[in-house]
């Protein structure tokens, strides 16, 4: 799988998000694509925080940031699989708050790829800082083997 063939993949699931799924979760995060590595089993997606997205104190709510990593992993575990997978498990590690209009780089990196289950390592940074937002491993099921 080239690069151009992971991008043209995540290109096709985001205006999916953004058209028959706009009012979804994923749809309204409005991702967009940055990169991906074939080699590595790696690729970024970019989120701007929306105001929607806020808690109580005014910072992005927790489950979006789930939200996002989960997007993200499970992209990436589509994109080899070549079709979807569910999420078994995401752990998140949370590591510092992120106001609303802040831009964040998601990273999926697949660790392992086994014929039912995928571990995903995955990272959400603030795009100005390169600071660490949050952390998460994750494990999806391969249902169609």
């Amino acid at each position: 799988m080239t690069t151009q063939e992971i991008q043209s993949i995540f290109e096709d699931y985001l205006t999916d998000d953004l058209t028959r799924q706009a009012h979804s979760v994923n749809g309204m995060m409005a991702p967009s694509f940055v990169s991906a590595d074939p080699d590595t089993m790696t690729a970024t997606l970019q989120f701007t925080v929306l105001p929607w997205e806020s808690n109580r104190t005014g910072g992005l709510h927790g489950g979006i940031i789930g939200a996002m990593l989960d997007h993200t992993c499970g992209l990436i575990v589509s994109c080899f699989l070549g079709h979807w997978a569910p999420t078994m498990n995401l752990n998140v590690e949370y590591i510092r708050p992120v106001a609303p209009g802040d831009s964040l780089l998601a990273t999926a990196h697949i660790i392992s790829m086994g014929r039912h289950i995928i571990r995903v390592n995955g990272a959400l940074c603030q795009q100005a800082s390169g600071k660490l937002v949050a952390s998460c491993t994750a494990t999806f099921f391969n249902k169609e083997d």
